[in-house]
């Protein structure tokens, strides 16, 4: 799906590509700068059509290495419905449709322009889909097969009520979240990871086990996904200068069936190299504790290419090493393995 497609389908047509880019800037100062007029873009055809020009492009690539960290792949969820929650232009309701075109999907929307958007775009490309596009629960039926709702850059504009109201409602099995890597999410997230796991769900990532999340109050986790947009995506991320291609996001994920019990090591956050080492803090997860690590990578035994290697590790990544030496505080001097 290329940019030329995805214009064809737009509720507003562009005279310039200066006007797109003027429109696309005001929307990227609005949701950084002055969140004040956020929902402002949401009455407007043309931002909404700029929003989804911008975001639709250099977002459906993200469901995919999203899915990566889970250790999933598309065709895991073949006999499963969809149900997208504050859908927008169905940016991500597109991409699974791309990749499992004959699944059942929901998009639930509160703003009659992003569901109007959303049709059109869906109706353009997929005619032949069965996908439901609404504001009301009503007109979502009782679920037929497994049901997983997605939360795309929308538990965010809500309350932990809101987030957990859907998901009783909607009698969903797994819940994945895909956010914002800010701070203020992850800490609503943990009202609702608690009243999630109090429901009989289990944490299936970032966390290895049902256990309490051993960052400190003013801490939090979040991941890093790197993606590689087309040329003409990265002229246009570079126009409206926004980065695309290293996105932090905030990725929970939950189920009502319990993950196999594993010993895993979670990469919560890399700092600099210092002249002898890499180093980087790991969430270790075990039965249902989880804790914090420092790892210690000396250098002076590694190769150019695995120090590049791993120097490039992002949060949110797995990893495993063997224990060098333990030292005092949660300090581990380890060997990593490569991959």
């Amino acid at each position: 799906m290329d940019l030329l497609d995805i214009k064809q389908y737009l509720l507003h047509q562009f005279k310039s590509e200066a006007d797109l880019v003027a429109a696309i800037e005001l929307i990227s100062h609005n949701f950084t700068k002055d969140r004040s007029e956020l929902s402002t873009y949401l009455k407007d055809e043309r931002l909404v059509s700029a929003y989804t020009y911008f975001y639709l492009s250099t977002n459906m690539p993200k469901l995919a290495s999203v899915l990566g960290y889970l250790g999933k792949e598309f065709s895991d969820f073949n006999d499963y419905e969809f149900v997208d929650i504050g859908t927008g232009p169905g940016t991500f309701l597109l991409s699974l449709l791309e990749h499992l075109p004959h699944n059942n999907y929901y998009g639930i929307e509160v703003s009659q322009l992003m569901l109007k958007q959303a049709d059109k775009l869906v109706s353009g490309f997929y005619p032949k889909a069965s996908v439901t596009l609404t504001s009301s629960l009503k007109e979502i039926p009782k679920k037929c097969m497994k049901r997983i709702g997605l939360f795309s850059h929308s538990a965010n504009e809500m309350n932990p009520e809101q987030v957990l109201n859907y998901i009783d409602k909607l009698d969903l099995d797994e819940v994945l979240f895909i956010e914002p890597g800010i701070k203020d999410f992850f800490k609503k997230s943990l009202e609702i990871r608690d009243h999630l796991i109090q429901q009989k769900y289990h944490v299936h990532y970032p966390c290895h086990s049902n256990g309490s999340c051993p960052l400190g109050d003013d801490d939090w986790c979040h991941q890093f996904i790197k993606i590689t947009h087309s040329p003409e995506v990265q002229r246009l991320c570079q126009l409206v200068r926004k980065d695309r291609s290293l996105l932090p996001l905030t990725i929970q994920y939950y189920a009502k069936e319990a993950k196999t019990k594993t010993s895993v090591n979670r990469v919560v956050r890399t700092f600099k190299p210092t002249k002898f080492s890499i180093e980087m803090q790991l969430c270790h997860g075990i039965e249902n504790e989880n804790k914090l690590i420092h790892l210690q990578q000396l250098t002076r035994n590694l190769d150019k290419q695995q120090i590049k290697k791993f120097s490039s590790i992002h949060a949110g990544e797995e990893i495993s090493f063997d224990v060098v030496k333990e030292l005092p505080n949660n300090v581990v001097r380890g060997d990593i393995h490569e991959s």
